[in-house]
């Protein structure tokens, strides 16, 4: 069984309209992600924070002293380094910026947690190993994104206003 542990330190994140709703389907989104990649009992840590919080990472750990929507601390390089045997591996930590991330869905005209969503599952398959900085490592990460995704009824992530 796949655990998500949540941790908020941005307010912003619950005055959003559905935000409870949208914390208990995170624990679907991430058993999908993970069932997905073919892998099973992986946690993972959620940061939910703001702006000035995952600036201050970005510039810690990438060298990058501006916001970003969300980073990924994987704990393995790549899927084929996890112990498969061993129950709950922690796979990572993600922390995701609120004020970042409700900018994007406005511009790309989304639903904000339709947005936060397909953050999440991005940020999942980068702590499976997943990257995009090659065209076809890019469209193989984006392909998976919408197809889990789509379990959820949130239409292609990468189609404004879809």
């Amino acid at each position: 069984m796949n655990q998500l542990n949540v941790s908020i330190n941005c307010d912003k994140w619950e005055t959003e309209t559905g935000f409870n709703d949208w914390q208990k389907q995170l624990q679907s989104v991430l058993d999908t992600t993970i069932s997905t990649m073919n892998l099973r009992d992986c946690d993972v840590n959620l940061l939910l924070t703001d702006d000035f919080e995952i600036q201050q990472l970005n510039h810690t750990f990438r060298n990058v002293d501006v916001p970003t929507n969300v980073l990924s601390f994987p704990q393995f390089e790549s899927s084929e380094e996890l112990i498969l045997d061993v129950n709950n591996i922690c796979i990572g930590d993600i922390a995701m910026a609120y004020q970042t991330i409700k900018k994007e869905a406005i511009e790309f005209q989304k639903l904000f947690f339709n947005r936060s969503t397909h953050l999440f599952v991005h940020g999942v398959l980068h702590l499976l190993g997943l990257n995009h900085v090659e065209v076809d490592e890019r469209v193989n990460m984006e392909q998976l994104e919408t197809t889990i995704l789509a379990q959820f009824g949130i239409k292609d992530p990468y189609i404004v206003g879809a």
